[in-house]
């Protein structure tokens, strides 16, 4: 009896593990022309783009982490983007010294293609 509870207290343990590992790697899809490309410096370097519809908002790309498939044209106003992100994001430059003026992402992109 004692090895059924010991089992059954280990697999709700690894099912509660997974189950906040599933949530935290949550995506969140995003497809539209760039309007604005912003260039960043810190936290991360990287761009902030504006995404227009049909699904669009505020994403942060980092240069190193993200994965860029054809055409590569992410840093030119106009070209499509169709791409998945992870939640959160922030965009600054370094001024005397510190980074200030952080803006907030909607998300960071993890995979992108452009057109």
């Amino acid at each position: 009896m004692k090895k059924i509870i010991a089992l059954f207290v280990l697999c709700l343990v690894l099912l509660t593990a997974f189950a906040a590992y599933t949530k935290a790697q949550s995506f969140l899809p995003f497809g539209g022309r760039a309007h604005v490309v912003k260039w960043c410096s810190c936290p991360v370097p990287g761009a902030l783009i504006q995404v227009g519809p049909p699904v669009g908002g505020l994403y942060f790309y980092p240069f190193v982490g993200a994965t860029l498939f054809m055409n590569y044209n992410i840093f030119m106003t106009g070209t499509w983007l169709l791409g998945l992100a992870t939640p959160g994001g922030t965009c600054g430059n370094y001024e005397k010294g510190y980074c200030a003026a952080q803006v907030p992402a909607q998300g960071t992109i993890r995979i992108v293609g452009t057109s």
